[in-house]
């Protein structure tokens, strides 16, 4: 099921390619790599460098405000075997679950762990859905376009959620009550049924739903306690805010300086426009290898709206691409020299309890 999963997913990737190339001209993406400016390549990665220092020193600032200090070269080695896994392999480990394991292995907390990821991603989409609203008013013609006005629709939605679910007492009870009722009314399915397999079939999905939500208690009881944390420490929260806001601008110069590694000049305005929208849109999970093929597509289609050629956006997403590759191949020669157990692969570690 999971290498049916993984072939579809390709079989996607290819598809957003050729769609992408079926909008060029023959030769005319070797014309544009051909046109390089070795100065801007060099600026990008450099840019893509801090972007990752930045959200590394974020998290670090997350992880010290529930009382754990880890070293900056420490979290920054893990930072990068999470790209590792989100970039080049296909598989369902996320970035984010390797660096919750380990880190949680260092601090001795796994709930800590992965509450301080949840706040330095969640902080950082709270902000995206936040610049995917706001940022297209910079250039305000493109909420004339459906591309841009029903993913900006989308985040005031998603906002929205967040503000509801943030003032509400307790956000877990509403799904319990669900799970339970759907519990209750299969119970009278089995139970019609009879049998010890129905039996035992009832008892293992109480068990379940038991372990899931108490699972869940346990980790919004950290989560609060470590937003407490962060509320007693203004001084924490103002540093974790401005890093933030320094990742997204950092984001428009990495697109903007990649685009003009090739020649084109899309204008900063444009480029601060339209990121984080593409960024929303990209975080949809359809194909494999940190969406290989549909992000670059994004790129492609969202830029056609200023005017910039597909061989132009594709030159700029396959830049993006080949930084990400970078940091998964460091990512991948750390991890091969990082065991915690014994030399045991990171599928085995997650498997134990």
């Amino acid at each position: 099921m999971r290498n049916a999963r993984i072939l579809v997913k390709a079989g996607f990737s290819v598809l957003f390619f050729l769609l992408i190339f079926a909008t060029m001209r023959r030769g005319e993406l070797m014309r544009v790599l051909g046109d390089v400016d070795w100065r801007f390549v060099i600026l990008s990665f450099l840019i893509a460098a801090i972007m990752i220092g930045s959200s590394c020193l974020k998290w670090q600032l997350v992880l010290r405000a529930r009382g754990h200090r880890l070293g900056f070269l420490t979290l920054l080695r893990i930072y990068f075997i999470g790209y590792f896994f989100t970039s080049m392999l296909p598989s369902n480990i996320g970035g984010d679950v390797v660096r919750s394991f380990y880190a949680g292995r260092l601090v001795r907390s796994q709930s800590d762990a992965a509450a301080a990821v949840f706040v330095e991603r969640f902080s950082g989409i709270l902000v995206l859905l936040l610049l995917a609203v706001v940022s297209p008013l910079l250039r305000p013609e493109l909420y004339q376009r459906l591309l841009v006005a029903l993913p900006a629709g989308g985040a005031v939605l998603l906002l929205g959620m967040v503000v509801g679910m943030w003032f509400m007492r307790d956000p877990l009870a509403v799904p319990e009550k669900m799970i339970h009722g759907i519990l209750k009314w299969s119970e009278r399915r089995l139970e019609a049924r009879g049998g010890a397999a129905t039996r035992l079939a009832n008892r293992a999905l109480h068990w379940l739903a038991h372990r899931l939500f108490a699972a869940l208690r346990t980790f919004q009881q950290k989560l609060g306690l470590l937003i407490r944390h962060l509320r007693e420490r203004p001084g924490i929260l103002a540093w974790l805010t401005v890093l933030t806001i320094w990742f997204y601008f950092l984001t428009w110069m990495n697109v903007y300086v990649s685009f003009r590694a090739f020649g084109v000049d899309p204008g900063f305005r444009g480029v601060a426009a339209l990121v984080p929208v593409c960024m929303l849109m990209a975080m949809l999970p359809v194909t494999f290898l940190g969406n290989l093929g549909f992000t670059e597509g994004v790129y492609v289609t969202y830029f056609h709206l200023l005017g910039i050629s597909s061989a132009a956006s594709l030159a700029m997403g396959l830049l993006l691409r080949i930084k990400l590759l970078t940091v998964g191949s460091l990512g991948c020669i750390l991890y091969l020299g990082y065991r915690e157990t014994a030399g045991a692969p990171l599928e085995e570690d997650l498997r134990r309890p």
